[in-house]
């Protein structure tokens, strides 16, 4: 399942929301009067086209546009990862991205934005997942650096000096570990 919203753009009480998987041409559509709005049914670890559309009676209005995967796993096998990216000039990263793939499917793209030096993602990923990191060039990449940093807080990996030695090797599998108590 997945659960999506949406911000309304007048008083209308009514959408049609249409999905499908991003390599599909074929849209499902349910209308409904619940935002937000649970969709069941979905497939595992693949990446799904949506668009919301508001239903006022006698006029529809313009498709809002948007992406989202689902989860490779049950919620009780996915695992709490945190990515810190860092820009040592402080613009951002000036077009470049991380992606990050499990299984096959990407399931984050991460950036950091113009004028900002850091920015944090967390990202639940199945437990022994094999996980593929790619990089996106911009303009300045020798700025860019991340560090991945699992559930108890230990730094998993550090980008390094280059762009390609970076992600050589990509973490191969993504283990869960039990939260440890950091209290003394």
């Amino acid at each position: 399942t997945a659960t999506v919203s949406w911000v309304p753009t007048g008083n209308e009480s009514a959408w049609n929301v249409e999905y499908k998987p991003s390599n599909s041409s074929t849209w499902t559509v349910e209308p409904t009067t619940s935002n937000p709005h649970i969709l069941y049914g979905l497939t595992a670890s693949t990446n799904y086209d949506i668009r919301v559309q508001a239903d006022c009676g006698d006029e529809l209005s313009a498709y809002r546009d948007g992406a989202f995967s689902t989860a490779g796993c049950e919620l009780s096998e996915q695992c709490p990862f945190e990515f810190v990216l860092t820009d040592g000039f402080g613009d951002g990263w000036n077009g470049a991205a991380l992606n990050v793939k499990q299984n096959g499917v990407t399931v984050a793209t991460m950036t950091v934005a113009a004028s900002e030096s850091t920015a944090t993602y967390q990202l639940a990923l199945c437990d022994s997942s094999t996980i593929t990191l790619t990089w996106t060039s911009g303009s300045y990449d020798s700025e860019c650096s991340f560090v991945i940093y699992n559930a108890v807080g230990d730094a998993i990996y550090t980008s390094g000096a280059s762009i390609p030695a970076r992600l050589q090797p990509s973490p191969p599998t993504a283990p869960c570990l039990p939260a440890r108590d950091h209290t003394t």
